[in-house]
């Protein structure tokens, strides 16, 4: 995603994404300095794609495999 948005966005643009997954393509747009919007059917994918993009603005790294690792990690 970040090659697509890199040379299809500008800065300040706004990217969408109906599908947002685990979020590579808002945290692309994050990185080069658009806004994002997305959705998914999956709330957990939403969850998921938000802890992201907070990660990578909060850090400046967006933490993919320390997230997933979590999400996937037993709960109990």
């Amino acid at each position: 995603f970040e090659t697509m948005i890199e040379s299809s966005a500008e800065a300040g643009f706004t990217v969408c994404d109906p599908f947002v997954g685990s979020g590579s393509a808002a945290v692309a747009a994050l990185k080069r300095g658009c806004d994002f919007i997305g959705c998914d059917a999956s709330e957990r994918a939403v969850a998921f794609a938000t802890k992201r993009c907070e990660q990578f603005l909060a850090t400046g790294s967006d933490g993919f495999r320390e997230l997933a690792a979590a999400a996937s990690a037993p709960s109990g």
